[in-house]
């Protein structure tokens, strides 16, 4: 039985190595595990549809920003949501980009309403608003 938490964290990060998201059940299925079998393992994940997770959140995200910007920040609320909330520090580590990077996207995210910061200066984190919340939650 997988967790709550290890759930939430599978479907963040949609459709890697050990991690297989499924509209539903197919025949393609039995490959998908014997391949998992041969390669250490994994999890797939009936019921969820990474293309409508992923489509959601980068809708949320607004126009005038490139195509692989809205990827990576679709990603980012993807993450806040999985963990809760997020440090920038985080948001680096996790997708490799600089501290300017991140701050554009935390920026952007920040100024359609879809996160905000909660706590202290130095030891705050980032939170999905209730529109980031709502858009999230449509997607699964």
């Amino acid at each position: 039985m997988v967790s709550e938490k290890s759930l939430r964290f599978m479907l963040s990060h949609p459709e890697e190595q050990f991690v297989e998201l499924k509209r539903s059940v197919s025949s393609s299925v039995d490959r998908e595990i014997v391949a998992f079998a041969n390669s250490g393992g994994g999890h797939i994940i009936v019921g969820v549809d990474s293309d409508i997770l992923l489509k959601r959140a980068y809708e949320g995200v607004g126009e005038g920003v490139n195509e692989g910007v809205k990827l990576r920040l679709s990603k980012e609320l993807i993450e806040i949501h999985a963990r809760e909330s997020i440090t920038r520090r985080d948001i680096e580590k996790l997708f490799n980009v600089s501290t300017a990077t991140t701050e554009r996207d935390i920026a952007m995210l920040k100024d359609v309403n879809l996160i905000r910061f909660e706590g202290p200066p130095k030891t705050g984190k980032y939170v999905l608003t209730e529109k980031g919340k709502k858009m999230i939650e449509e997607a699964k």
